[in-house]
């Protein structure tokens, strides 16, 4: 595969680019070989590669295994501790942090308590953003971008518009009051959005059209790649999969606590709550009460573990089968995609049902994809948030040509 640059003076910038991300990429790489996959002349090449040794952003070092006669050609690679991102995951319940190097390789990774209101979340970002030092070798004055991973919707603007399970606003412009505090540049994105990047960076970049389906404890989301870019929506709704509709006779009045149909239905504590209602109702002792000391002490894995030997247990999973099965089979239809992740906590406690559940994809849609549970679900926001950054090193490394990094946008 042939990298194309652009031999003109103008777009010394372009070529620095495209000569920074193959070294980054394919390296360590000689300068020869630097010219022969991006197209570029070796003054270009040349030009380029003394720009990016200038900054420091690569290293040069013999080619130590070169057995041709001659001199030795030197090996150029990227230099990891040139610059550093920070990648972020608010979840409901609980805020990660990590630390990723320009070698892509993670140097730190910190958690903490999720507060309630977006206030306080915004306290807790700028407080562990600035003082990175605090939580890691890396200083604050290292640091050249920020990701950010939310739990609902963000516009363009940077403003979270829909996140139901944190703080009373739902405008909240998190963006312009983080901007206020740090002089970095800030990549706000929902984290299933970032989830999806993470799966597809890490291990599942020979699809380009695949759904990830995220099971949280509290909620379900997903996110969706088209042709190898991550697909938004118009309004960057695209991917809200807990607000399809699997049962039609719920189509009735309007939602009023600003939770969709299917994650009302199929979450950890909706399964929970159907469960235990039943069990009060229930005369005759159900055998899922001897894993517990009291009705209350009812989770989703113990629902999920029981579902054979329980009445009432196997009566949730098969509702909850058939919801999760409809809505794949919404999702495989309209989107075709050549692979499904699934991931979450709830996944896991699901895996042996799941020949039941892919056994209704096959009977149901006329081109069934593949199917693979994610083993990177604890992981995946914060690997796609460092991805995003990379996707972003044109604005987010060369300060010389950027302008002030308080004005950009992402």
């Amino acid at each position: 595969m042939r990298h194309q640059g652009i031999n003109h003076q103008s777009m010394g910038h372009s070529n620095k680019l495209v000569v920074f991300n193959l070294i980054r990429i394919r390296g360590p790489i000689t300068r020869t070989e630097l010219a022969q996959v991006s197209g570029l002349s070796k003054a270009a090449i040349s030009s380029s590669v003394n720009k990016l040794l200038d900054r420091k952003l690569i290293k040069e070092s013999k080619h130590e295994g070169y057995e041709e006669v001659g001199r030795k050609p030197h090996l150029l690679s990227i230099n990891p501790q040139a610059g550093y991102f920070v990648s972020i995951d608010i979840g409901f319940r609980e805020t990660f942090f990590s630390i990723t190097n320009l070698g892509n390789q993670r140097v730190a990774k910190h958690k903490t308590d999720t507060p309630q209101n977006w206030n306080q979340i915004l306290d807790l970002l700028i407080k562990n953003i600035k003082e990175t030092s605090r939580w890691s070798d890396v200083p604050y004055e290292k640091i050249k971008g920020v990701s950010i991973g939310i739990p609902g919707v963000v516009n363009e603007d940077g403003v979270v518009s829909y996140v139901p399970k944190l703080g009373n606003s739902q405008k909240f412009p998190l963006k312009k009051k983080l901007s206020s505090e740090i002089e970095l540049p800030l990549l706000l994105e929902n984290n299933d959005n970032l989830a999806t990047l993470g799966e597809s960076s890490v291990q599942y970049g020979d699809y380009p059209n695949l759904v990830y389906i995220s099971f949280h404890r509290d909620g379900i989301g997903s996110g969706i790649v088209i042709e190898g870019s991550l697909y938004r929506g118009a309004a960057n709704h695209a991917g809200e999969i807990g607000w399809l509709v699997t049962d039609r006779n719920s189509l009735k009045g309007k939602r009023r606590d600003n939770q969709g149909f299917l994650e009302s239905h199929i979450t950890a504590p909706a399964i929970t709550k159907k469960c235990r209602d039943l069990l009060e109702k229930r005369e005759s002792d159900d055998p899922l009460l001897n894993e517990v000391k009291s009705i209350q002490e009812v989770d989703a894995k113990t629902i999920f573990r029981n579902y054979r030997t329980s009445s009432v247990a196997n009566q949730i999973i098969q509702e909850w089968v058939k919801d999760v099965a409809t809505s794949l089979v919404a999702v495989s239809s309209i989107l075709d995609p050549d692979l499904i992740i699934l991931g979450g906590e709830i996944i896991e406690s699901a895996k042996p049902i799941f020949p039941e559940l892919t056994e209704l994809l096959d009977n149901h849609t006329q081109r069934t994809p593949k199917i693979e549970v994610s083993t990177n679900y604890l992981d995946n926001v914060l690997q796609g948030g460092a991805q995003i950054c990379f996707e972003n090193l044109d604005t987010l490394i060369w300060e010389e040509e950027a302008p002030s990094r308080r004005n950009m946008n992402f």
